[in-house]
This record gives C-alpha cells, sequence and structure tokens, in this order.
C-alpha cells in the first residue's frame, strides 16, 4: 500500500490504467453519479486483501 499525501493507494498508476477500462464510466448514465471508480475498487482491496 502506497501513501500519496494523506490517501493511501492500494493500486499503482500502471496497475490503475488496466483496471479503469473494464469499469462503468458516469458519460452514459443518467441520474445520480456513479462515485469515483478508483476509491470505490481501492475501498473494496484495502477491506478484503486477500479476495
Amino acid at each position: 500500500m502506497r501513501t500519496t499525501g494523506s490517501r493511501y493507494r492500494v493500486f499503482t498508476d500502471e496497475q490503475w490504467e488496466r483496471i479503469a477500462p473494464l469499469l462503468p464510466s458516469n458519460e452514459v448514465r443518467r441520474g445520480h453519479p456513479f462515485g469515483d471508480n478508483r476509491r470505490v475498487v481501492e475501498g473494496i482491496a484495502h477491506r478484503d486483501p486477500v479476495a
């Protein structure tokens, strides 16, 4: 786990570049936008690192 400022990073930027295209985009969705995909995925990985 890496820190950037006061925030922990589970994935490097290079890893995230490979993951991000697999997730839904906010651009094509109506209504309330999704949260920040990176924050959500890193939260899941941080909570259960063996998943």
